[in-house]
């Protein structure tokens, strides 16, 4: 079939294993594969996460009466805007963290897919948009949890600071 490359599981016997065996077979572009998709997806999820938490919080403070007390500017104002960013996160790093899986698994001399556009394009003619959004739910609650717990620690030390 045409995704015969796809998910292909490798018997490596530890991570020296692995990283010899790929570098043997492979060469050492080998042990890059993937990696201009990752290097977008972490990109693509820095961007979202730093540029969105603190304007959901101004937002929050802003447009809900509550956190508009003083009573609602700690934790739960830094929670509720982490959780916000995360959302946002999670919808923006989805189709790189499919693309990046997919790219992963490919078995070396089968590829299915010779680049980033190749990628896209190949899961959007078959699986439409909704492709590049499966996995959603379990990469939230993933994401979302790091997020939380990365700002909420932001904002002790930004107390630190004032």
């Amino acid at each position: 079939s045409k995704f015969s490359g796809m998910g292909t599981q490798y018997h490596y016997k530890s991570f020296w294993d692995g990283l010899t065996s790929i570098a043997k077979t492979e060469g050492p572009l080998g042990l890059l594969r993937g990696a201009k998709v990752a290097a977008l997806r972490v990109s693509m999820g820095s961007a979202v996460q730093l540029s969105t938490y603190d304007t959901c919080k101004e937002y929050l403070h802003r447009e809900v009466p509550y956190f508009s007390t003083e009573k609602g500017q700690g934790l739960i104002l830094h929670f509720s805007a982490a959780m916000m960013s995360g959302l946002m996160v999670t919808t923006a790093m989805n189709p790189a963290d499919v693309m990046s899986t997919r790219m992963y698994n490919q078995a070396a001399g089968k590829e299915l897919y010779s680049s980033i556009p190749d990628c896209f394009m190949k899961i959007f003619r078959t699986e439409g948009f909704g492709g590049f959004y499966k996995g959603w739910l379990a990469h939230y609650l993933r994401v979302g949890p790091h997020t939380v717990l990365t700002f909420v620690f932001l904002e002790q030390i930004r107390k630190w600071f004032d």
